[in-house]
């Protein structure tokens, strides 16, 4: 799972560095079905009681 976001993330900055509009469309279409695997896993993984379910937002954990 970890990859796969990883591999997301990569793509999405080969695609911010790009100048062809073609590769951008390609690029971030593989980024997004990337992270979708990804979320596929993490829900398989969490019905089977391995992982977590995904957090509904991105806040930052309060400060102690």
């Amino acid at each position: 799972m970890a990859l796969l976001l990883e591999t997301a993330a990569v793509l999405d900055l080969r695609a911010q560095r790009t100048t062809d509009p073609r590769q951008v469309a390609v690029l971030r279409r593989r980024a997004e079905q990337r992270r979708q695997e990804a979320g596929r896993l993490r829900e398989h993984l969490a019905a089977c009681g391995r992982a977590l379910p995904p957090r509904t937002s991105r806040t930052a954990a309060p400060a102690p």
